[in-house]
């Protein structure tokens, strides 16, 4: 930190609560923090944060959702391969004339 006058982020002492800095940015936070009541507060803030968080219940899953160790595959294809592929049936166009026409004749209708 090149300048004490400057405050820590919330990932500078994040870094410093978990141990992630080098040992001279260690000493910079630490000299800093010696001497700073604000990041001496956002400090402890976030102290307090990390004891709550361990301090929640752990969800139990009703299931592992990890894959066994000697699977490296999927058991099923994810592409159907073999056998014939549906495709839909291709309409003619008398077909859609007939639906149009039907649809007109029924808006004709219940207009009147």
């Amino acid at each position: 930190m090149a300048n004490r006058d400057q405050h820590l982020t919330t990932e500078q002492l994040s870094a410093f609560l978990d141990r992630q800095l080098s040992p001279r940015e260690q000493a910079e936070y630490n000299a800093h923090l010696e001497s700073c009541q604000l990041c001496q507060g956002a400090l402890a803030s976030l102290r307090q944060s990390v004891v709550l968080l361990r301090a929640m219940p752990q969800p139990s899953v009703p299931r592992s959702f990890t894959l066994p160790a000697g699977v490296t595959y999927l058991q099923e294809p994810a592409v159907h391969q073999g056998g014939p592929i549906r495709t839909l049936p291709q309409r003619s166009w008398p077909y859609y004339m007939q639906r149009s026409l039907r649809a007109m004749s029924t808006i004709a209708a219940v207009i009147g």
